[in-house]
């Protein structure tokens, strides 16, 4: 059972012009995870705005943010395996318009209970979009490319962990806080109609059906889930301080907004940088090497954190090499998923954001009561929590196989 990326083309005319149309599908699908982070991060800049509008506080619509994580988490892929057997260009081009519908709907929005509801149909078009943006964007290149394409599809939503929230804020401060929704729900909608129209001509092989799938997914053995639980791990070790950081710069720290401002911003450059370098080394380290390192790395600069942010040129140090050594892995744990996930590699990327949320609101969570703990303590526990990630991920090092769903889906069949 191939996919249609994995199909080869024909060594004609018209393949070899197919075959240049894979660069652009592939910007466009980085165009689109851009847009997917965009509008998750859009509210967190504007909810004043919102809030003010609905003549509440905002702490009465901070629920809307919570609800999308929860969506995003579970919904997300319960959407794609309804979703599963249709051709990748119809499930992208569908899931990036439901996507601007629900975005151009927001801006409608007239109380906390639609607004809610609305973000939460985004979070589960958009967990479903981002799961099968990595998923494709692997089958798209060859096996040597796939830590450096996932890298650069990581790099729109880093994009938008930069650009999202401030333009969000600056958007909504010229032509008020539906703007802001109303262009997200443009680009969208320019956004499917360009998967719709550049996709590769390729004729598509049909999905098993879902019991088949189900029958590849039971048949996940431990091993398999190796990535999902660094996934788990990193993203709890580096939500803790991201949460709550900039409270403690501007805090007990005593920046300025203007010095926290310029620090954010070349935190978010260094990520998106960190993410190009991971799928860079990836690609010619391996995938566990590359984790591993990017692990040491990150756990080495929260160690030497709280001995570097008593001074803003060490808060710059500091938050340029975290933010570049923690997305570094990003690229080869979701290379490792795909490539330890054939076949349903899309569910289990999507499967590995759900992951992510979840331990974005742990982190919250855990880092809100660290807060109360010495500088040392809240950035020494996600050291030691980094420290598990690596040890797990080395003593599994030698048990990471790829796991052939298609073979388990034939085999059951022909046994019935």
């Amino acid at each position: 059972m191939k996919s249609v990326c994995q199909t080869p083309l024909p060594a004609t005319a018209s393949g070899l012009r197919a075959q240049r149309v894979y660069p652009i599908v592939v910007h466009i699908l980085l165009v689109g995870i851009f847009i997917v982070g965009w509008a998750e991060m859009s509210i967190v800049g504007i909810l004043p705005n919102i809030a003010s509008s609905f003549g509440i506080h905002p702490t009465e619509l901070s629920v809307v943010i919570s609800l999308y994580s929860v969506a995003f988490a579970i919904v997300g892929p319960v959407v794609l395996i309804g979703v599963r057997w249709m051709s990748p260009r119809f499930m992208l081009t569908l899931l990036m318009g439901v996507i601007a519908a629900s975005s151009l709907a927001s801006a409608l929005a007239d109380d906390a209970v639609t607004m809610s509801i609305l973000r939460m149909v985004l979070a589960a078009a958009s967990a479903a979009f981002a799961g099968t943006t990595m998923s494709v964007a692997v089958k798209l290149v060859s096996a040597e490319q796939s830590g450096g394409v996932l890298g650069y599809i990581a790099a729109g939503f880093g994009g938008a962990l930069v650009c999202g929230v401030p333009l969000s804020i600056m958007i909504a401060d010229v032509g008020g806080w539906e703007l802001a929704f109303q262009l997200i729900g443009a680009g969208g909608i320019l956004c499917a109609l360009a998967i719709w129209t550049v996709w590769p001509g390729v004729s598509q092989v049909g999905t098993p059906p879902k019991s088949m799938q189900f029958s590849a997914i039971r048949a996940l053995k431990a091993d398999h889930f190796i990535g999902q639980a660094g996934i788990l791990l990193w993203m709890l070790a580096y939500a803790i301080p991201f949460s709550f950081l900039p409270s403690i710069l501007r805090g007990s720290l005593g920046y300025t907004a203007s010095e926290l401002t310029i620090a954010m911003i070349l935190f978010g450059c260094c990520c998106m940088a960190g993410a190009q370098v991971g799928g860079f080394v990836s690609d010619r380290l391996g995938e566990l090497r590359t984790i591993t390192l990017a692990f040491v790395a990150h756990a080495a600069i929260l160690a030497a954190a709280p001995f570097l942010v008593t001074s803003f040129p060490g808060v710059l140090v500091t938050m340029m090499i975290w933010g570049g050594v923690s997305w570094m892995s990003t690229p080869p744990l979701q290379a490792l998923i795909a490539k330890t996930s054939k076949d349903i590699s899309d569910l289990m990327l999507t499967v590995s954001n759900s992951v992510l949320h979840i331990s974005i609101a742990l982190g919250a969570f855990v880092g809100a009561v660290l807060m109360a703990a010495s500088l040392v303590t809240f950035f020494y526990v996600p050291v030691v929590i980094l420290s598990v990630a690596i040890f797990v991920m080395w003593r599994h090092r030698t048990k990471l196989v790829p796991f052939d769903g298609a073979a388990i889906v034939e085999s059951e069949f022909k046994e019935e």
